[in-house]
């Protein structure tokens, strides 16, 4: 709620409450139960490092069979290279 009214008294914008409870899982949990109570194959798209995905996937190998596409925004170009580059 904190933040909602920091928007509002920033941005003037008004958000709706949120409909959806928090997980008492994991996000390789949460991942495993998000993919297979999917009607159909799910397209991924990562923003950032890919731990949770591979804790989920060496949890569950047959999570791969699941997934349609996924698309990884990441890396590094030629002669960046830091400890952070996932990020």
């Amino acid at each position: 709620m904190e933040r909602q009214n920091m928007l509002k008294k920033i941005a003037g914008l008004t958000l709706p409450e949120g409909q959806n409870t928090s997980s008492n899982g994991t996000a390789a949990e949460l991942l495993s139960s998000v993919l297979k109570s999917a009607p159909e194959k799910i397209t991924l798209l990562t923003l950032g490092p890919l731990a949770n995905l591979a804790e989920a996937v060496q949890n569950d190998p047959s999570l791969a069979g699941y997934v349609e596409m996924i698309y990884i925004m990441g890396g590094a170009g030629p002669n960046i290279i830091t400890r952070c580059q996932d990020f």
